[in-house]
């Protein structure tokens, strides 16, 4: 979806991103917090549950987040470390209206998490 947007826009955001080391084994965050960031995968790999099984395994260049920010929802997934991770993240108040305020970028985040949630 990020690809869809401006490059003013995608150069603002990359300003505004803020980077975050995670070990292994650590916990990005947990299914029923709060969404507060929208996460890509700068180096690492990392786990994907939901109800405590296993759905994916995501890596460099791969994001999450998007739905609990896009929805306003609980985080609907843990994402846990399965090696060291660095992540860069965009905060709420930046990545809400950099997404929404674009068409494509917007239609596209649409289909990304209608696939998630099983409704596209």
């Amino acid at each position: 979806m990020l690809g869809m947007l401006p490059d003013r826009v995608l150069e603002r955001l990359a300003h505004a991103t803020e980077v975050f080391h995670v070990p292994a084994g650590g916990t990005v965050f947990h299914e029923g917090d709060l969404g507060d960031r929208f996460y890509v995968i700068e180096q690492g790999t990392a786990i994907v549950l939901a109800q405590g099984s296993p759905l994916a395994s995501i890596g460099a260049g791969d994001s999450f987040g998007e739905v609990a920010l896009l929805r306003n929802v609980p985080r609907t997934a843990t994402i846990r470390a399965s090696t060291d991770l660095t992540l860069r993240a965009i905060d709420r108040r930046h990545f809400i209206p950099a997404v929404t305020g674009h068409a494509a970028a917007s239609e596209q985040a649409e289909l990304v998490v209608g696939r998630f949630l099983g409704t596209a």
